[in-house]
């Protein structure tokens, strides 16, 4: 009973305080989690629980999947009342150790588990009115991919180095999607937020000043400044005339960065990481998200498993059903992996995350949001390279398939990199991290 008086209060609170909207939320939200363990509103993210994963919680199902052995994943139904999400995440059993509410998701710490008893464990889940999806907690094997005055390395001047029928230099990769053009209309271009979810970024680079932002304290705080990252920073914003360096592609842009790399898991990605990190740009405003990320490097051939098949595809397309169905519009691009594990180009669809949503696979509950809706939201990008003469050609490492959009510059782009500096990426590098191939902006 008392539950249920302390929720008509907030409801209350929340209808009479009008324009005050986020710090009443953020008020109301941390009082709703001392009473209640959840949040109240619809715009609460917590991922504290990420510090308490360890490599050691991580069961292996196969060369490129696990899970965590402790941790689940609930989708609920977005038309729960408070009182309703709080029976059915009570029905849940386990602690709720994280949310994201903006996507209708919980995270259940659990006892150990097996792989086949957290699938068992989400099938009675799934089985419970107001659950939309449950899975594992999975991981994945996964790798990054990768006229303005700003001189691209040269000594010459920039009117001298701008060549679109036969791009060549530094800046190649400019001059083979016309860039130029586009620019001449950039005083009537609006500035863009655009979410860059990759290894962390040189806040301090000339080339990035006042370019990056991060959605808030924790997300800044976690970042470690790393080459791919900032990389990919500099191919899309890297500031215009200022007489240094690069000109990113799409200059007039705010970027919000989240540094998603594991800390403690090697080469295993949470696949929780990336729906945490979509939902927290979006909700920070960013109307194009870029995932130069992906699986297929660890594989040897184009097989994948009923987890990434089915599971993962799902989880996928629902978090990005609820963050439409709440009010969010935005793209995902994630780049299509650079082959497999012996760098031969296979179908795309095997490179996971949004790249392995298809119209058989795509689940959205009870959201009201179609399948193309979703597929329309979803850009992959696969790498070209530049033949001279103003032809081109696919990467020869480049993954293929249906599920590829569009083919974009990936082959020796020049940008920047931590400390200060520049250089050029293509295909895979050795070091931490594979580089990107493929320029996903």
């Amino acid at each position: 009973m008392l539950n249920r008086i302390i929720a008509v209060f907030m409801s209350a609170v929340i209808s009479v305080t009008g324009m005050v909207y986020s710090a009443v939320n953020n008020i109301i939200d941390s009082v709703s989690e001392l009473f209640f363990g959840i949040p109240y509103t619809a715009e609460a993210i917590k991922a504290d629980f990420f510090s308490d994963i360890e490599e050691s919680d991580v069961i292996q199902i196969d060369e490129n999947n696990g899970i965590i052995d402790d941790k689940l994943v609930v989708f609920l139904n977005p038309e729960l009342g408070f009182i309703r999400r709080l029976n059915v995440l009570s029905e849940c059993g386990g602690v709720i150790s994280g949310w994201c509410t903006p996507a209708n998701l919980y995270v259940i710490s659990t006892f150990n588990m097996s792989y086949d008893e957290a699938v068992s464990r989400c099938e009675k889940l799934n089985a419970i009115d107001g659950v939309e999806l449950s899975i594992p907690a999975s991981v994945s094997k996964t790798a990054c991919n990768y006229t303005p005055n700003d001189p691209f390395g040269s000594s010459q001047s920039s009117e001298t180095v701008w060549d679109e029928i036969n791009p060549l230099g530094n800046n190649w990769w400019l001059e083979a999607i016309n860039a130029r053009q586009a620019w001449d209309y950039s005083d009537y271009f609006n500035t863009v937020k655009i979410g860059v979810v990759d290894s962390g970024f040189d806040t301090e680079h000339p080339d990035l000043a006042g370019k990056i932002s991060f959605p808030g304290s924790k997300e800044k705080d976690r970042n470690v400044a790393d080459d791919h990252g900032t990389h990919v920073a500099g191919i899309i914003g890297a500031n215009m005339d200022n007489e240094v360096g690069i000109a990113g592609v799409c200059s007039n842009s705010q970027l919000i960065c989240i540094d998603w790399s594991p800390d403690l898991f090697q080469f295993w990605l949470p696949e929780l990481a990336i729906f945490f990190s979509l939902s927290t740009v979006v909700k920070a405003g960013a109307k194009v998200v870029n995932f130069s990320l992906g699986t297929s490097s660890s594989k040897s051939d184009n097989s994948s498993s009923l987890m990434e098949n089915v599971f993962k595809p799902m989880a996928y397309s629902y978090i990005m059903a609820s963050l439409l169905n709440n009010g969010y519009d935005f793209i995902a691009v994630q780049s299509a992996g650079n082959g497999n594990a012996f760098y031969e180009p296979i179908d795309a669809v095997n490179n996971g995350h949004f790249s392995s949503v298809t119209a058989e696979n795509i689940f959205t509950g009870s959201t009201g949001i179609s399948k193309q809706d979703i597929l329309d939201r979803i850009i992959i990008v696969a790498s070209a390279d530049n033949v001279t003469n103003g032809k081109y050609e696919l990467s020869f490492y480049s993954n293929v398939g249906s599920r590829i959009e569009i083919a974009a510059p990936g082959d020796s782009v020049y940008s920047c990199i931590t400390g200060g500096d520049y250089a050029t990426f293509s295909g895979t590098s050795t070091g931490k991290y594979p580089l990107s191939e493929a320029l996903t902006v």
